[in-house]
Parts: C-alpha cells; structure tokens; sequence
C-alpha cells in the first residue's frame, strides 16, 4: 500500500467523512486473508476509523441483499465483498449457514456494517393465537399475540447477531389476507411498534436500528414515527427531483407530521434525516437505475441521482437519511468497469465526498 494513499485515508477518516472507495485495492479483500479476519494489507487504525465514521450522523448506505453464501473464490457472493463504506444492509433472503454468518460477522466487527432481519408486517403468524380481523384498541387477544410474537422476534435478533429489524410494510400489495391482519390494522400495527420500540429502535435506550420500507406514506403507522431509525422509500425508476420530492418525500412528510397526533407527531427535518430513497438494482444493477434529470439538466443513473437530492422542508434543503437499492449485490460486476459496485462507491462519494 503506498504511504501517500495511507496519509490520504487517514486524513479523510480522522474528519469522519465517507471512505476513499474509487480505489479497489481500499475496498476489496482478497480472499487470502478472509480467514484471519483482518486484512493485513490495511492497518488495524484504518478499521478502528472506519467503524468511528460509521457511527457519526451522516447520509447512510443502504441496500437490502439477498443469496449470499459466506463462499467463493471471489467476493461476488460475499459480504465482505462490498465498499468499506456500507452502513446498513437488510438481509432479503439466503440461508444462514456458518460460512454466511461468519462472513456477516465480520463484516460487522471489523468493518461495523449493520444487518437487519427482513420481514413483512402483513400478518401474525397463527401460532400466536390472533386469527381475526379488525381488533379494536386493548384487544387482549391481539396484544397477548403480538406481544409474544415480539418477544420471540427480539430472541431471533439475539441469537443470530443482527443490528435490528426492518419491516417491509405492503398492506395494499397483493390484497388483505383474511385473519391476524396486521398490516393493514393501525391499532396493531401500532402496538405492534411500540412493542419492538421497547427493544430495539430509537426509544429503546438501545443501539439496535428499527427500520421500515414500503408503504411509509401509509396511515396505519403515522402515530410510531418516533420509533423508527429509518424510513425507506421503495423510489423505483425515479426520473428526477420532483418526483423524489412531490410523489415520496411529500406524502411520507404529510404522513408523520399532518396524519399524526400531536404528541407523536416528528418535526418535518426529523421526518427528512430519516428518509431514505432506494432504486431496485434487480432490474437496474447494470445501468445504475434509469436516467435520471436533475434540476439543473444534467443526466445520470437514478442511483446517483437520488445521492444528489436532498429533500426540501418549509423552503431549505434538508440532509437525506440516506439513499441505496434492492438488491444491491447484483451491481457486483458492471461491464465496462474495472471496479466493484462501482454506482454505490459514486453514489457514496456524492453524499459523503472525501477528503483529498
């Protein structure tokens, strides 16, 4: 590693602005020394910034990923394969095997990304009892479920290691199902968030992330905005500003603010520092997202786009929460670029340049 190249991370982590990520050689480890944990070729200083940077308050990476193994003789199939400085990946799918959980946990340690078990909020599973629609506010039956249901959530998330929860949140999606509906019951969904909020999420005291996606514009939740760490936007096939602006931002803002009672109701620069854009890279991986037109003309994938935007509150912009994709492991390998996730390493400079 050259000492020019060291100085120059160094600099930019001891300012804890994003890491240097255009350079392969900082961001990829070589399969040889994955079973040491740390790679030898970086300086333990190096990790112990990175992991510094990672808890300062700035735009995040995020991604939800699915099919990784732990295994391969390349990283395509690995977490410790993406950019240094990922924050936050929500694991979509694949089996938990040893190799899988010792790859996420190194991750973890060394590099301090955060993973999140993935689950849908439609329905209480009927193990816990509640098989009927529509509970009314101090349901007994209702409560008792979901309280149990948490209890053994929160166990899951313990044993496994993860940071916290991420609620796909879809109650619209695919029609009601017909008993326990949780998703689509604001008296459950929110006891249901309350509940979780006792142990992991902003109000739990704890340093576990709760986060949701989806419908974040939905009623249902207006009244738990406190209790979130992140509000995801499922912004898919984004053209511009406006659209980020005016059809997600605006309603998930009017949501957490105008919907929602006083007394839990966010400020509008609480609702933007939580919110967070994504494009859907198993369509657009290759190509970064679709074209995307800023407010002053120029044209770039969506991805890169929507690291550029920040949302507008009462006339001033406000810091995003941060901006990413679904499935971003699929941008592994773009034709024509001789990097890795080379429109994550663009989209993370763009919201978090570093220092030169």
């Amino acid at each position: 590693m050259k000492i020019n190249a060291i100085k120059t991370v160094f600099a930019f982590l001891l300012c804890n602005l994003v890491l240097l990520t255009s350079c392969e050689d900082w961001t990829e480890i070589d399969t040889k020394y994955k079973e040491d944990l740390i790679n030898p070729a970086k300086p333990a200083e190096y990790y112990e910034q990175l992991r510094a940077y990672k808890k300062t308050d700035h735009a995040i990476t995020f991604g939800w990923i699915g099919g990784m193994t732990g295994l391969g003789a390349s990283m395509a199939n690995c977490f410790s394969g993406l950019p240094d400085s990922t924050d936050v990946v929500s694991l979509w799918s694949g089996l938990r095997t040893e190799a899988f959980l010792e790859d996420m946990r190194y991750c973890q340690q060394v590099k301090g990304i955060r993973f999140l078990k993935c689950m849908f909020s439609k329905s209480c599973p009927d193990k816990y009892g509640w098989t009927y629609m529509n509970p009314k506010e101090g349901d007994p039956v209702m409560e008792k479920a979901i309280t149990d249901w948490v209890r053994d959530l929160i166990a899951e998330i313990e044993e496994m290691g993860y940071d916290g929860l991420d609620i796909d949140h879809e109650p619209t999606v695919g029609g009601a199902e017909a008993k326990g509906n949780l998703g689509s019951s604001k008296v459950a969904m929110t006891f249901f968030i309350k509940e979780l909020g006792k142990y992991i999420g902003p109000m739990s005291g704890s340093d576990k992330l709760l986060t949701i996606n989806g419908e974040v514009n939905n009623a249902n939740i207006c009244e738990v905005g406190k209790y979130f760490s992140y509000l995801v936007s499922q912004s898919y096939g984004t053209g511009g500003p406006s659209t980020l602006q005016d059809s997600k931002f605006k309603w998930v803002l009017k949501n957490f603010t105008e919907n929602a009672t006083e007394e839990n109701r966010l400020t509008p620069e609480e609702v933007a520092h939580k919110f967070i854009t994504c494009e859907n890279f198993e369509d657009y991986a290759l190509t970064g997202g679709v074209e995307y037109t800023d407010e002053n003309g120029n044209t770039m994938p969506s991805l890169i786009g929507m690291a550029s935007w920040n949302p507008i509150v009462n006339g001033k912009v406000v810091r995003k929460g941060g901006c990413g994709a679904f499935h971003m492991e699929y941008e592994y390998a773009v034709p024509g670029y001789t990097e890795f996730y080379p429109f994550h390493r663009r989209a993370i400079q763009v919201m978090n340049p570093s220092v030169h």
